[in-house]
């Protein structure tokens, strides 16, 4: 993702996602975020989380890393995060795209198994 990117891109992205027809509970998402112009806002942040509970049934079990660099935008995701864990989907975020990676190629726990 580069330049700006609004809710309802990321709302768009989570339904469009669980509503294709190779969709698979307990999926794994990779999101580089390191050219986003504008930080999310704690207002969006909660409309994103209240959308992902909505479809929670949808998203058990899945794995989100979120790659950002700038500072701001790192201290909202992370929001995110936290706000989301009543979701039943892990987010973290990261520094960098090569623990992202080596996050999602690591096994899932059994309490993450669809």
């Amino acid at each position: 993702m580069d330049g700006e990117v609004t809710v309802a891109d990321l709302l768009d992205g989570v339904t469009t996602a669980v509503s294709d027809p190779r969709f698979e509970r307990g999926f794994d998402v990779f999101s580089d975020h390191t050219e986003i112009e504008k930080v999310i806002s704690p207002a969006q942040v909660h409309s994103l989380v209240d959308h992902l509970q909505k479809a929670s049934a949808s998203l058990a079990g899945a794995r989100w890393a979120i790659v950002t660099v700038k500072p701001a935008s790192y201290g909202m995701m992370r929001m995110l995060a936290v706000y989301a864990e009543r979701v039943p989907m892990e987010i973290r975020v990261f520094l960098s795209h090569d623990e992202a990676e080596q996050w999602l190629a690591t096994p899932k726990r059994p309490t993450e198994v669809v």
